[in-house]
């Protein structure tokens, strides 16, 4: 074999062992991962559980229990007592919530929906005024 011909033969030989390998990993990339789970965008509304008036600037902390999951976001309350978490992972949560002059809230819920809406109602903490500040 010339010196012309066998370094064609490598190139030729180095080509084709790259290809494979080069489809192998596109196909991979392609594939979902297994542990990757679904998300929703979790709507809150939060209000006084006497006078159903909203309970704005309360901490709203949500933390992903499944397993494999390492999710935890904490946001407060808008002015209509509302707030929304996009990106939560589907399962089970632990939604906690305090506010000044509220007791303090802790629930698992189950998310499986696409968005998620849940309606908490706080309770005045012991020897409050059962309507929310600022209203």
């Amino acid at each position: 074999m010339t010196t012309l011909g066998a370094s064609r033969y490598w190139y030729l030989l180095v080509i084709l062992m790259l290809l494979p390998m080069d489809a192998v990993a596109q196909q991979e990339g392609d594939k979902p991962k297994k542990d990757e789970k679904d998300v929703t965008t979790l709507h809150i509304e939060v209000m006084s559980k006497n006078s159903h008036k909203r309970v704005k600037d309360a901490v709203v902390w949500v933390k992903s229990l499944d397993d494999g999951t390492d999710f935890s976001e904490t946001i407060s309350t808008d002015s209509q007592g509302t707030a929304s978490l996009p990106g939560v992972p589907q399962g089970t949560v632990l939604v906690q919530i305090t506010a000044k002059n509220w007791q303090p809230y802790s629930h698992k819920y189950k998310l499986t929906k696409m968005a998620s809406k849940i309606s908490i109602e706080l309770e005045p903490e012991t020897g409050q005024s059962p309507t929310p500040p600022g209203t």
